[in-house]
C-alpha cells in the first residue's frame, strides 16, 4: 500500500504436510454463522440482499464537528455519522432477514464518484426513491417501522492526533457499541446525543462507556460473525453500517485482544477496513492467520452498494490484451512496462481515483502503453458500478491488472495455521480470485510479497497457477522496497503443465528514494536505458517492468537531472500518477518498446517456451473471444 515495512520478517520454511488436519478447514469452514459467510459462493466480501427501495441522508445535513481545540473537523467525523451508519446498518440486516425492503445511502455532498455509484446503483436494482431526511428524521422512520428498538451508549473520541493513528487517551467505547448494535437492534448514540434521544421516545440498550474490546470479544464471542471483523478508527464512522448489518466485531490496534481474534475466526476470513500502526505489521498479523485485508476505511455506503452483488456477474467487463498478433520478431525486443501501485485499495477505487486527475482522468492516461493495478475482485462484489465505469472508459493499450484478492502476503498467508490448512487457504483463495478474474475479463494478477523469492512465495506462485486458469502471468512486488526483484523470472505450471511466468518488479519510481533501481523519473529511465545496454552486450532483450508509486509527487523539469524532479512538501506544481510516468517514457532509448504489462507477460511466454504459448494463445483464439484492447502503434 503505502509506507514501506523497515524490518525483515522470518519466514523460516515449515512443514505442510497434508493428512489427519486436512479437516480443520472444512470443519471451520461449515461452522461459519448464515448471515455473511465468508467464501460461500466464491465471494470475500458479505452477502447482502436487494432492497426495493432507498432512503437517502447526507454529510451536508450532519451537524458539524469541532476537534478538543475548537477545530472544525470534516463532516464525515462524528456522532451524527456514527447514528446515520447505525440506522444503514440495522435497515440492512433487516432486509437481509425480510422484515423491511429499504436501505439507506449516505451522501457526500457534491462528492463526484458516490453521486455516479448512487445513480448506477438505483438502475441496476431498480429502486424507488423514497426521499431525503435529516439524520434525525431516519431515526424517526425506522423507530417507527420497529427497525430500531432503542439505542446503545458510548463515548464520542475526542482524543488529539487525527484519525487513522493510535492516540494516547483514546475511547474505544464506539467499537463495543458497533458490535453491540447488531446484536441488538440498537443505533449508536453518543454522550451528548442521549437526551435528543431520550426525547425522541428510545430506549438506552446497553451503555457502552468503559467497556473494551477485550470485554465484548469474551462475553459475546459466540454470536459475532466469525468470517468477517472490521478494524477502525474509534473516531470514524465509516464502514460501520456493513458491520452492524454482518454482526461484525471492531479492533483497532495490533495488540489483544485483535490477535486472539484472527485466531478465533475461521481460516480465510476477511478483514475490512485498516488497521493502526505500522502497515507491514499489520498485514503480516493478518496474513499469517490465514486472512485477507480489504482496504476500505473510508469508503462508505458499503453495505447497499454490494447489495445484489452475489445474484449476478458484473454487466461489463474489461479488455485484456489480445496476444494473438505478437510475433518471434517482438519477443527478441527490448520491452519495458509501467503499472501504477496501491490497486489493492478498494476505497481509492471507489472514492478519489476514477476522476481524479492524476490517476485514472490524468489527460495523460492512453498516450503510453500502462497498466493499473485495481481490485477488479473486490469492486465486483461491493461496487459494481466503479467496475463498470472503469470497462467503459478504459484505453486501448492499457491493462487492467488484478491487485491481489484482497491486500495479503501469499508467501505468509496462513503461516500460522496447522500443516496442511495453509495450501488449502492458498489453493481456496486462489479459486475464489479465479472466479472473479472470469467475471471482470482480467487474466493478470499482481501482489506483494514480503520475500517473494522464498520457498514460500513459490509455493503460493505454483498454487495460484494451477488453480486461475488462463492466466496470462503474475507480477510480483516486494513490500521493501518494492523492486528488490530485480526483475527475475520464477515460472509455475498452470493446470496443464504450461509454463506461466511471475515477473519480478525491476524499478520503481518514488520519489526521495535513492535505491540501487528506484527514484524519480529520469533516474529510473537512466537506469532502464542502462539495463538495456547490458542487456544488448549480453545478447539478450531487456524485458521488465516498472511501478509507479501512487502517492509520490514530482515537479516538471529541463533536463535530466536525476534529483530535481523530486518535488519539495506541499509544491504547488507538484503532480503525481500518469504524467511523471510519461517523463520516464519519454526518456527512454528509441529501441526500447513500451508496452502494457500483460503484453510484456506474453512477450517472455513467447521468448522462454514458444511452442506451449503458441498452443495456450491458440486456446485464447478458439474459446470465446473477450472484447480485446489494441495494441499502442
Amino acid at each position: 500500500m503505502m509506507a514501506p515495512f523497515p524490518r525483515k520478517i522470518n519466514t523460516r520454511r515449515r512443514g505442510f504436510a497434508t493428512g489427519r488436519f486436512a479437516p480443520l478447514l472444512a470443519l471451520a469452514l461449515a461452522l461459519a454463522p448464515a448471515a455473511g459467510k465468508a467464501g460461500q459462493d466464491g465471494r470475500w466480501w458479505p452477502v447482502q440482499k436487494a432492497p426495493r427501495g432507498v432512503v437517502k441522508t447526507d454529510f451536508v445535513l450532519f451537524k458539524p464537528l469541532k476537534s478538543a481545540n475548537g477545530k472544525q473537523l470534516s463532516p464525515g467525523l462524528g456522532p451524527e455519522h456514527m447514528m446515520a451508519e447505525s440506522v444503514a446498518g440495522l435497515a440492512a440486516q433487516a432486509v437481509n432477514e425480510g422484515r423491511l425492503d429499504e436501505m439507506v445511502w449516505i451522501g457526500l455532498g457534491s462528492h463526484k464518484d458516490y453521486a455516479r455509484w448512487y445513480k448506477g446503483m438505483v438502475r441496476r436494482l431498480g429502486l424507488e426513491e423514497r426521499g431525503t431526511l435529516k439524520p434525525w428524521e431516519l431515526v424517526a422512520r425506522y423507530a417507527k417501522l420497529g427497525i430500531i428498538k432503542g439505542y446503545i451508549l458510548y463515548a464520542y473520541d475526542y482524543s488529539p492526533g487525527g484519525p487513522t493513528r493510535l492516540r494516547e487517551g483514546r475511547d474505544e467505547s464506539v467499537n463495543v457499541a458497533t458490535a453491540l448494535a447488531g446484536l441488538l437492534g440498537g443505533i449508536l448514540i453518543s454522550e451528548e446525543q442521549e437526551p435528543a434521544a431520550r426525547a425522541a421516545g428510545l430506549e438506552r440498550l446497553f451503555d457502552a462507556r468503559g467497556k473494551t474490546v477485550a470485554w465484548c470479544f469474551q462475553t459475546h464471542r459466540d454470536r459475532l460473525n466469525r468470517s468477517f471483523v472490521l478494524a477502525q478508527d474509534p473516531q470514524m464512522p465509516h464502514n460501520r453500517d456493513i458491520a452492524i448489518a454482518q454482526r461484525m466485531l471492531v479492533v483497532w490496534g495490533t495488540d489483544e485482544p485483535t490477535p486472539s481474534v484472527y485466531a478465533w475466526l475461521h481460516p480465510l476470513s476477511s478483514v475490512l477496513g485498516w488497521n493502526a500502526g505500522d502497515e507491514g505489521k499489520c498485514v503480516v498479523q493478518i496474513s499469517r492467520n490465514g486472512h485477507i485485508l480489504l482496504p476500505s476505511n473510508w469508503a462508505v455506503n458499503l453495505a447497499i452498494l454490494s447489495a445484489g452483488t452475489h445474484a449476478a456477474p458484473p454487466a461489463a467487463r474489461l479488455k485484456p490484451f489480445d496476444p494473438t498478433s505478437l510475433t518471434e520478431k517482438d519477443a527478441a525486443e527490448h520491452a519495458v512496462a509501467f503499472m501504477m501501485s496501491d490497486g489493492d485499495n478498494v476505497q481509492w477505487m471507489m472514492g478519489n481515483f476514477c476522476s481524479h486527475p492524476s490517476y485514472w482522468a490524468s489527460p495523460a492516461h492512453g498516450k503510453l502503453p500502462f497498466g493499473w493495478g485495481v481490485a477488479a475482485g473486490c469492486l465486483g462484489q461491493v461496487c459494481p458500478e466503479a467496475l463498470a465505469w472503469l470497462a467503459a472508459t478504459q484505453r486501448d493499450a492499457t491493462t487492467i491488472v488484478q491487485a491481489g484478492g484482497g491486500y495479503f502476503y501469499p508467501d505468509l498467508l496462513g503461516a500460522d495455521r496447522p500443516p496442511g490448512v495453509r495450501q488449502q487457504i492458498l489453493a481456496r483463495h486462489a479459486r475464489r480470485i479465479a472466479r472473479h478474474m472470469r467475471r471482470a475479463g482480467t487474466r493478470t494478477l499482481t501482489f506483494l510479497c514480503m520475500d517473494l523469492d522464498s520457498p514460500q512465495a513459490r509455493e503460493a506462485y505454483a498454487i495460484f497457477a494451477r488453480e486461475i486458469d488462463g492466466l496470462a502471468g503474475m507480477l510480483a512486488v516486494q513490500y521493501a522496497p518494492y523492486e528488490a526483484g530485480d526483475g527475475r523470472i520464477h515460472w509455475a505450471k498452470d493446470g496443464r503443465g504450461t509454463e506461466v511466468p511471475v515477473v519480478t518488479c525491476k524499478f520503481s519510481i518514488w520519489a526521495n528514494l535513492r535505491n540501487a533501481r528506484a527514484g524519480t523519473p529520469a533516474r529510473v529511465a537512466a537506469l532502464i536505458n542502462q539495463a538495456a545496454a547490458t542487456a544488448q552486450a549480453a545478447g539478450e532483450p531487456l524485458q521488465c517492468w516498472a511501478i509507479t508509486h501512487a502517492w509520490s509527487a514530482f515537479r516538471k523539469i529541463e533536463g535530466n537531472d536525476p534529483q530535481a524532479e523530486n518535488a519539495p512538501h506541499g509544491a504547488r506544481d507538484a503532480v503525481r500518477g500518469v504524467v511523471p510516468t510519461l517523463w520516464c517514457a519519454e526518456r527512454l532509448r528509441r529501441d526500447i518498446r513500451v508496452v502494457c504489462p500483460e503484453e510484456l507477460l506474453w512477450r517472455i511466454r513467447l521468448r522462454h517456451h514458444p511452442e506451449t504459448t503458441r498452443a495456450a494463445i491458440a486456446r485464447l483464439r478458439r474459446d470465446k473471444p473477450l472484447p480485446s484492447q489494441r495494441r499502442a502503434p
